[in-house]
């Protein structure tokens, strides 16, 4: 019944919102992003995503997660910055009244939602959420804890795969994180633990400064292992691992990491709260295969 229900919903949604709001609709590889309420500009900008890039995104995951999952086709709901967001459905306002949130995946609606907010460009937010999707729908909703799905996304909005794999990274924004180096504050930093301990679902709504922090702190945390994959190349499938493995649970994960870098807890922490604060990371964001 509930997925009757769910099912009724995700057929809804776009009808519901042409009854109420302006709709455009743009074809991208496999995502369809409805323009909902974008002004000529903002539809500019989703103009210039291009098919090719979200192609590229959805094989290279595909890829790298080594999986037969069939890619799917995948629902954007983009959000103009003027949009009377009191004329969406409920289970779409529940979301947008968060003055905070750029973009969520809905996945008992099966659609990703972003919307233009004068901090970050708009294509960075739908590639996030864009990640996020091909991340559950093709390891069919593997729980990753939230910091390793986070760091993988955050990651994804500077550098898309290619073809051939997460290991070969394309440029595909100007907007760069600050010269890959984190310069992090002790206010700032969370250890390993903290971060693939982290409650998501109790801090999303109820302290959100807390939970993009988290997203921040995981962004670096991709960043260093991918450092630490130079000696210890099983770190560039973590992901896969991990699913393989059925690690699930943050405590799981960090003793995982221990042992594939044989390395103790003290180690591994003072490592990161090193690069964190002091190091840097220079990423190869040569342009190859560009589409």
């Amino acid at each position: 019944m509930q997925r009757t229900k769910d099912w009724v919903r995700q057929a809804l949604l776009v009808p519901t919102l042409r009854a109420q709001m302006e709709v455009r609709k743009l074809k991208r590889g496999y995502a369809t992003i409805y323009a909902v309420t974008c002004s000529p500009t903002e539809l500019a900008e989703l103009s210039r995503i291009r098919s090719g890039e979200i192609a590229n995104l959805a094989a290279g995951i595909q890829h790298y997660l080594d999986t037969n999952e069939e890619l799917p086709r995948i629902r954007v709901l983009c959000f103009g910055s003027c949009a009377a967001l009191e004329n969406t459905p409920q289970e779409l306002s529940q979301w947008l009244c968060n003055t905070t949130a750029r973009g969520a995946w809905l996945r008992r609606l099966c659609t990703a939602v972003a919307r233009f907010t004068p901090a970050t460009p708009i294509r960075r937010i739908i590639v996030h959420e864009l990640t996020h999707a091909l991340l559950d729908l093709l390891t069919n909703g593997f729980p990753y804890p939230v910091a390793i799905a986070e760091g993988f996304a955050r990651r994804a909005e500077y550098l898309l795969p290619n073809k051939r794999g997460m290991t070969e990274w394309q440029q595909q924004s100007s907007h760069q994180q600050k010269g890959h180096r984190a310069n992090l504050t002790d206010d700032e930093f969370m250890s390993v633990r903290e971060l693939l301990c982290f409650d998501a679902r109790a801090r999303w709504t109820s302290d959100r400064a807390s939970f993009l922090g988290m997203t921040n702190v995981s962004f670096w945390l991709n960043v260093y292992l991918f450092k630490l994959s130079g000696k210890h190349p099983i770190l560039k499938r973590i992901l896969p691992e991990l699913r393989l493995r059925c690690i699930t649970t943050g405590e799981g994960v960090y003793s995982w990491l221990q042992e594939a870098c044989s390395i103790d807890h003290a180690e591994l922490e003072d490592g990161f709260y090193r690069f964190c604060t002091k190091g840097t990371m220079e990423l190869d964001t040569t342009p190859n295969d560009r589409r």
